[in-house]
């Protein structure tokens, strides 16, 4: 397991960069995930993004967005493992290239979004609370009638033994109608309220936005600590699980699932180039193999879960396919054994890795993603996976390949051509 304190500042860390005309701001709050937040962070971003304690209309709410020429205004949350990390984003115009912007009162909408919402008497509006209940009950129960989320769900119940990955929105729908609007805000309080944010901005600032930032938000010299436990590794069944369903659907979906024999966390690079050299850039060895050569799908996602050590090949399929495909798919990965194949396929996905790395140099998103990421020990940036794909040793990721074991294939059999 992977259980490591992590300590930031309490002010907000600068990322200086002169070359675009816009300023980000993002805040991010750490909190103990707990399963009963599946719904509850849903409700709570459409309460928080729509209305506030001074725009309690979102006509209203919507008409000061532009007035504040609010480029972007965002909340996500996500969970590793036993992590839990809410993000708010507001992107606005940067003031040095927009006469007379007041990048302040944006920054108070922004602030009065997050800490001042439409709540009376420590509850959000009741209103407001049932008529985005029954939208996001309206939303998955829609969802899961199209096939991809039909299958995906299906596969991940299969699969997944101790809960990580299918302990989510479809198997826990009596939770949204248990959800109360009191409990909503008692978790807004723990988890954003009262909590303090790690503050990250980007552009063409420096220090001096610290006098911004520190008029709406109370900041002080005690760091913001927190314990990572962002990994829980599935182990592979003790008999490879084969289950196939009918569907009336017109497509045909099937999962082949590796998972890693003892995982450790030395494994995720590994993992990691395997699932590129299968996917992406000039190997991509899945689709040459499956569609180019033997015309065997449609299409073809393959997908990797590092947190949990599972390596996923996804392919829409004719039905007549399916054993060839499984065939195909296990010659692909014992080809990965060969020495001078596999160190061919990784010299040209570090020379793909270093082009993309070129094409995206200026992308904004990937500049603050990468460094939000290094801090908070998520994802290494592209320059750290170049020298550590260059540092890996062959022998060491057969090694690693031998341990990939097929774990479980879930096809979905669309009948509905069949029948008709």
């Amino acid at each position: 397991m992977d259980k490591k304190i992590l300590k930031f500042n309490s002010k907000p860390y600068i990322i200086k960069n002169n070359k675009f005309s816009t300023i980000q701001f993002n805040l991010i709050f750490e909190a103990k995930y707990l399963k009963k937040y599946i719904f509850y962070l849903p409700l709570l971003k459409q309460l928080l993004l729509n209305t506030s304690k001074n725009y309690k209309k979102e006509k209203e709410y919507r008409k000061e967005l532009k007035n504040n020429m609010i480029i972007s205004l965002n909340m996500r949350s996500y969970n590793y493992n036993e992590n839990l990390f809410i993000e708010f984003i507001l992107v606005v115009p940067d003031p040095k290239k927009v006469k007379d912007y007041n990048i302040e009162k944006a920054f108070k909408f922004f602030i009065d979004t997050i800490y001042n919402p439409n709540v009376i008497n420590d509850e959000f509006d009741i209103e407001q609370f049932e008529r985005e209940k029954e939208f996001l009950k309206t939303d998955i129960y829609e969802s899961i009638k199209k096939v991809k989320n039909r299958a995906y769900q299906s596969f991940l119940n299969i699969v997944d033994d101790n809960g990580i990955l299918k302990d989510n929105i479809y198997n826990n729908m009596n939770l949204i109608d248990e959800a109360n609007n009191i409990e909503l805000y008692n978790i807004y309080k723990e988890v954003i309220k009262n909590n303090k944010p790690i503050i990250f901005v980007y552009g063409n600032v420096d220090e001096s936005i610290n006098k911004l930032i520190e008029k709406y938000i109370k900041i002080n010299e005690e760091e913001i600590k927190f314990n990572i436990n962002y990994d829980c590794y599935l182990k592979p069944f003790k008999k490879m699980k084969d289950i196939e369903e009918k569907s009336n659907y017109n497509e045909s979906i099937i999962y082949m699932a590796y998972k890693v024999k003892n995982m450790k966390k030395e494994d995720k690079i590994y993992l990691n180039i395997v699932k590129n050299i299968l996917a992406t850039g000039s190997n991509d060895l899945v689709f040459k193999k499956l569609r180019t050569e033997k015309n065997l799908i449609y299409s073809s996602h393959t997908w990797s879960n590092i947190r949990v050590g599972l390596l996923v090949i996804e392919s829409y399929i004719n039905n007549v396919s399916k054993k060839e495909v499984i065939e195909s798919i296990k010659e692909l990965i014992e080809s990965l054994k060969n020495k001078d194949y596999l160190k061919k396929y990784l010299d040209k996905l570090i020379e793909d890795v270093y082009y993309e790395s070129i094409r995206k140099k200026d992308s904004r998103s990937v500049k603050i993603n990468n460094y939000i990421n290094k801090k908070l020990k998520m994802a290494y940036t592209v320059d750290e996976l170049i020298k550590k794909y260059k540092q890996i040793d062959i022998d060491e990721l057969i090694n690693f390949i031998d341990r990939l074991v097929l774990d479980t294939v879930y096809y979905l059999r669309g009948e509905f051509n069949e029948n008709n």
